[in-house]
């Protein structure tokens, strides 16, 4: 069909030989649409641009193609490329590669400020990519947050030259009018149409601005009160909104956005310079010992030292993402099982841990991740999945064994504050154990990836005789509790954690008057108790823990018995969790010390040592041929550990077995009270976990629109997928219909198999990529109320007739739950 400036085309039309899917954006320049290139067989971004419906201007629309051409031959990782541009009914459109991710806009608008060395490193690559385009002689001319795409792996990539222009233009004073987005323009370009490099660095300004400190710099109630700030008003300081914004970030900002180009960086290689020193202090980058200037500066050092590890980022916004995630009745739940199910690892560990004796007090088997925030609460969920996290990536990495009893000390601090809890009647004694676990987060981390600086800071407490905070903030400019404190709250942790972190140096500690300070206390005690056993002489122990009992008697009643009682009773719990976090207790030398301090005995090793030796080769291969299975409430679950000698090899998951635990689960939430929401979270987790399937997820019946839409569900991205799912209960040539008003069961194992191809609706073509699904309908009284679907992006689905009827049992118990609550 024709183009002009008001047309929006709908998917299954064409420009050029590109097949429209949808539109991903409008605005006052163009739309942007995902398109097909049917030659190639790719996915692209195509962008139609607004011309003067009565001809256009030729000379400006032939100079806008040139520039588009110029642009095309861009090459660069910040930058997203344009293929083409090219003309359909006499207007111009873009072609340019289709990027799966997110815009800094969206990023923006989900989290507000970001944290500050994230920032300058966005802010950084964006300037690497507009460095690269200003030596192309282009400046951009619209550099904004939605023309920032964050890829898959956190890659920002300018997008939209679009209006971009060429600096050999005569200053750009066009006669068209300012083009471009208010918050963003320099104010050279708004009083006087002049657009030069130093304008784009003024936009990079406004957006770093905006990343720090979740604001725009210049707001108004209208785009003319914008405009008359950014050229009138002097900008407040970053800091001013952002307390974690260093001084010297400060002047960064403030010369990029001086009023006066003059002021500013002298081009995008400037500014980048002064962000790379920024992120990394010169006598880091010498190689010499790291003296940072602020509390905030070593934070950052040590944030971007976490980033350079393989694993980290992943951990970290796992960590931020179940932090951030609220417990409430609807939401909550679901939030955090999507999240913890999304690492296979991390789930098994989590049932294993929520099934050991002491969560197992509640009687019977968990075999869902859904069922155990039922049973045992969303916090002592969410509290377990960062302990096993955290634990699992400190503990697992071929450390020196003072690194990992770093790690076991951390656990046994809270195994220590749980019991502690547990007996002065703390309502949750799950957050007792957080709190001490993480009481000493700092040095734990400072161990991890400070190591040699650690070593210095011991050997300054023994050689000087000053204290560990003393000793920490000479080595590193900041203590260990301010440097945990900090990570923390980059990590969205609550705020009774981050409180519990202050170090208790009363010298007689006071009975805490509220619940943040009885926390702190009881993690204070758990801390100070667990390095007494750990580090004082066993003919001491008297006396040191009379020391105890003197300085915390007056907050909860102590004696020497009660402390002892507590140690031993830590040293049991230990036992029962080493075999789920992979402890081998009898070679860690904090717990043989502990042990011995408490009186103990040593608990027997049971290590091969293997070397050349032909004896030494012989029993390490009968060991794994003779595979040791350890019995674990897992077995029960369907999830079978294999190990040699204590060393976990593999996980294995029986699919019927965890299938037949789950309907067991089931089948004991419906005998007492439950909601339909959790019960059919139970059912999709269930058959997700035990089939491995893609994606699965409920749909439910809108009685206002007389369809099925979209409700939860879990998997490969779910939430996107699900929004696509709006199915009429009216007449429809498709499968779904026909599942859903004959009531049957439908398995396609392949879209585009002959006999099934027309029977796929082309919604689902579009928004779903899997090659293969079921669908189970749920019908009550012949009526369609909901429906489960299961998919599979990469095969065939491949269902053994057990498994099936598995599957189709958990349909019927969906059907059952309906009709208890209807």
């Amino acid at each position: 069909m024709p183009m002009n400036k008001k047309t929006v085309l709908r998917p299954g039309e064409q420009i050029g030989r590109f097949d429209i899917l949808k539109v991903m954006g409008q605005g006052a320049q163009g739309t942007v649409y995902l398109a097909r290139d049917s030659h190639l067989q790719r996915q692209v971004a195509i962008k139609t641009l607004n011309v003067d419906e009565e001809g256009g201007q030729p000379a400006e629309l032939k100079a806008l193609m040139a520039e588009a051409r110029i642009v095309s031959q861009f090459q660069h990782p910040n930058i997203v490329p344009l293929y083409d541009a090219d003309e359909h009914d006499g207007y111009p459109y873009l072609i340019f590669e289709y990027v799966e991710g997110t815009t800094l806009s969206a990023l923006l608008k989900k989290e507000g400020q970001l944290p500050v060395a994230r920032a300058v490193e966005i802010a950084a690559q964006i300037l690497d990519g507009v460095a690269y385009a200003h030596k192309k002689q282009i400046v951009h001319r619209d550099l904004k947050p939605g023309n920032v795409m964050i890829d898959a792996e956190g890659t920002p990539r300018i997008m939209d030259f679009g209006i971009a222009k060429s600096l050999n233009a005569d200053k750009l004073a066009g006669s068209t009018g300012i083009i471009g987005t208010p918050l963003y323009m320099a104010p050279e370009y708004i009083t006087g149409g002049v657009f030069d490099a130093r304008a784009d660095i003024f936009s990079v300004g406004m957006m770093l601005y905006e990343m720090l400190t979740g604001t725009t710099a210049a707001r108004g109630a209208n785009a003319r009160e914008v405009l008359d700030r950014i050229v009138h008003q002097e900008f407040a300081a970053a800091s001013a909104k952002n307390s974690d914004v260093s001084e010297q970030l400060d002047g960064i900002v403030l010369k990029a956005l001086a009023k006066d180009p003059e002021d500013r960086f002298e081009n995008a290689e400037a500014m980048n310079v002064a962000l790379n020193k920024f992120l990394n202090p010169e006598d880091e980058m010498g190689g010499e010992r790291f003296k940072p200037e602020s509390t905030q500066s070593t934070i950052e050092f040590l944030l971007r030292r976490m980033r350079h590890k393989s694993d980290f980022p992943a951990l970290s916004n796992t960590i931020s993402e179940i932090n951030k995630i609220v417990g409430s009745e609807q939401d909550g739940a679901a939030a955090l099982s999507s999240v913890i199910l999304k690492d296979f690892a991390l789930t098994n560990k989590l049932l294993k841990l929520v099934n050991t004796a002491f969560y197992g007090q509640f009687g019977g088997t968990i075999s869902t991740v859904s069922r155990a925030v039922v049973i045992l609460g969303f916090e002592s969920i969410r509290n377990a999945a960062i302990t096993l996290l955290l634990f699992d990536h400190l503990q697992n990495k071929g450390q020196a064994s003072n690194l990992k009893d770093e790690t076991i000390a951390a656990f046994f601090n809270g195994v220590i504050g749980r019991e502690i809890g547990s007996r002065t009647g703390l309502k949750d004694v799950e957050e007792a154990f957080i709190c001490s676990m993480f009481h000493n987060l700092g040095k734990l981390l400072a161990t991890f990836y400070f190591y040699e600086e650690t070593l210095e800071i011991e050997k300054l407490m023994q050689q000087k005789g000053i204290s560990e905070a003393h000793a920490s903030y000479q080595v590193l400019g900041v203590s260990y509790e301010e440097l945990g404190i900090g990570i923390a709250r980059v990590w969205h942790f609550p705020e009774q954690i981050t409180s519990s972190m202050r170090m208790v140096t009363e010298d007689k500690v006071k009975k805490p008057t509220t619940a943040l300070e009885k926390l702190r206390v009881i993690s204070g005690l758990a801390g100070e108790l667990s390095h007494l056993a750990s580090s004082a002489p066993p003919e001491d122990r008297v006396k040191e823990v009379g020391e105890l009992i003197r300085r915390y008697g007056e907050s909860m009643p102590l004696s020497e018995k009660y402390l002892m009682s507590v140690i031993d009773k830590a040293l049991q719990e230990m036992t029962v969790h080493a075999n789920v976090l992979k402890i081998n207790l009898p070679q860690s030398q904090f717990m043989r010390k502990v042990r011995q301090w408490s009186g103990k005995p040593a608990e027997s090793t049971n290590v091969v040592s293997v070397d050349a030796d032909t004896e030494a080769i012989t029993m390490m291969e009968n060991a794994v041929d003779n595979t040791l299975l350890k019995t674990s409430p897992l077995d029960g679950l369907g999830i079978t550990e294999t190990s040699v000698d204590g060393v976990e090899t593999t996980t294995q998951i029986d699919a019927s077995a965890v299938l037949a635990a789950g309907i067991q689960d089931i089948t004991n939430t419906m005998v007492g009270d439950f909601t339909l929401n959790d019960l059919l979270r139970m059912i999709l987790e269930t058959m997700y976990r035990g089939m491995g399937f893609t994606r699965v997820l409920v749909c439910v019946r809108d009685v206002r629109t007389q369809s099925l839409h979209g409700r939860f569900g879990f998997g490969k991205d779910v939430d996107t997928v699900m929004k696509s799912f709006k199915i009429p209960l009216t007449y429809s040539p498709d499968v779904f219909h026909l599942a859903l008003s004959k009531g049957v069961d439908i398995m396609i194992n392949d879209i585009d198999a002959d006999n099934i191809k027309e029977r796929v609706p082309g919604w689902y073509r579009k928004a779903v990529p899997a090659r293969s699904f079921l669908i189970f309908p749920i019908v009550v009284d012949k009526a369609p109320i909901a429906m489960i679907y299961a998919d599979q992006d990469n095969g065939e689905m491949a269902i053994p007739p057990k498994e099936l009827n598995l599957l189709k049992t958990l349909r019927n118990q969906a059907v059952l739950a309906v009709k208890q609550k209807r």
